[in-house]
């Protein structure tokens, strides 16, 4: 009996770390599988959770919310969104033509900074006039839309929300600079409130939208960030990973003598799980910036004479870099997920530098999507400023080359490649 309870004990500490470890590499493959933006929103979420996990003052930025609309397919300008929004029967011809002309005088933010003074001119109207049009286009989606600045932009998302909290409007009124740098212990001492406090009020207002125009069209151009930066010197290349400001986290030391030199074991065993917590992350962040380098380099190496501007790209396929690098072909999957790689001639996204993925058909055979960007930005180069090519142009043209996309394919692979539509490229 005494032999069967060990058995039964050791079988439950095994079973216990296999799935311990189970969910550690599950996590990791997670962190692997994440692009800079998703791996910020995890770490900010850690910190404002783990009281062992600290990030460093300097270090808050305010980031892009999601996309507020989305219409695949169809090429949309902002006006046929914002006036979708508009009962023309409550507006006279007149204050609907100053509503599009106000429209079109957002900035690619969706600020409006023109003077009204400007459009009572332009458009001989009343200056009530204008004030009514452009109230009304302050009450439409996204919010924050035709705001003057940055500061009103986000009290616009503040009264939609109806988040009528004093110390946050505050905040934003009048700490904005020290938010953007992440002065917690200023904010927190000049508005008399806990580093609690304020770091929630932080994450708050990371989650509205600084660019509400961003995110009102699939045809506004999405910005990339590069998760990694080549950077050549003769045939010789250097590689890093784009993510310094993983290195501001880390583990709190106020807290780890806390941990160290309390005696109260419910209080220990709370710091040691959200120590363990902490650790892992770090771990997992190290481990994904390791594998994603390693390949990345593998995949250089491989391409070079291509990020030389000395050929095509070379047949490379997953399969191959994972035998290589001594891994599974699954990691090389998620480490290229999402992320892009910017060396001299530009940036691409790392998926695409495997010639057997992301191809596209044509009467001729297979042709690879940086065969398709590299056309794309051919066209709109050269194309009339007065009257730019629209998506659906750019088809037919790839059409009479034997080359079958759809607007969407050429929509997604513009926005890569930063290409503004064709509503925002012409001369207004």
């Amino acid at each position: 009996m005494h032999d069967g309870g060990n058995m039964g004990i050791n079988l439950s500490i095994s079973l216990k770390q296999k799935l311990q470890i189970s969910q550690q590499q599950l996590q990791s493959l997670e962190i692997l599988a994440m692009d800079n933006l998703e791996l910020s929103k995890l770490m900010t979420r850690e910190f404002l959770e783990n009281p062992l996990f600290e990030r460093r003052e300097g270090s808050f930025v305010i980031e892009k919310s999601e996309s507020y609309l989305e219409k695949p397919g169809e090429e949309v300008s902002p006006e046929e969104i914002i006036m979708s929004q508009i009962n023309r029967s409550n507006y006279s011809d007149s204050e609907i033509g100053v509503m599009k002309y106000l429209i079109a005088g957002l900035d690619e933010d969706g600020y409006y900074s023109t003077p009204l003074e400007d459009v009572v001119i332009n458009l001989k109207v009343k200056i009530q006039v204008v004030e009514k049009c452009l109230l009304q286009l302050k009450r439409v989606e996204p919010a924050g839309i035709f705001a003057k600045d940055l500061k009103e932009c986000l009290l616009l998302q503040l009264e939609r929300k109806n988040l009528k909290d004093k110390n946050l409007t505050m905040i934003i009124e009048s700490y904005l600079e020290e938010v953007g740098d992440g002065k917690v212990s200023t904010i927190s001492r000049e508005c008399e409130l806990s580093t609690a406090q304020v770091r929630l009020y932080m994450a708050q207002i990371e989650q509205l939208n600084p660019r509400p125009l961003a995110g009102i069209s699939e045809f506004v151009p999405v910005y990339i960030v590069p998760d990694l930066i080549v950077e050549f010197e003769e045939n010789e290349f250097s590689i890093y990973m784009n993510d310094e400001w993983v290195e501001n986290y880390g583990l709190s030391d106020y807290y780890l003598r806390m941990m160290h030199e309390t005696k109260d074991q419910e209080l220990l065993n709370y710091f040691q799980e959200h120590y363990d917590r902490a650790k892992l992350i770090l771990k997992n962040v190290q481990s994904r910036r390791e594998t994603i380098v390693s390949i990345a380099t593998h995949i250089v190496e491989n391409q070079k004479n291509y990020f030389l501007n000395k050929g095509k790209l070379e047949t490379m396929k997953m399969s191959e870099v994972a035998n290589k690098l001594n891994i599974h072909v699954s990691t090389v999957s998620r480490a290229v997920k999402g992320k892009y790689l910017q060396y001299p001639g530009g940036t691409v996204a790392l998926r695409d530098l495997f010639c057997t993925h992301s191809v596209i058909q044509s009467i001729d055979g297979e042709i690879n999507s940086i065969y398709i960007k590299e056309k794309l930005s051919t066209m709109i180069k050269s194309e009339h400023s007065e009257k730019p090519l629209s998506d659906a142009n750019l088809v037919k043209i790839f059409q009479q080359d034997g080359i079958t996309l759809s607007r969407r394919v050429i929509a997604k692979y513009r926005e890569e490649m930063g290409i503004k539509s064709s509503f925002q490229r012409k001369n207004r």
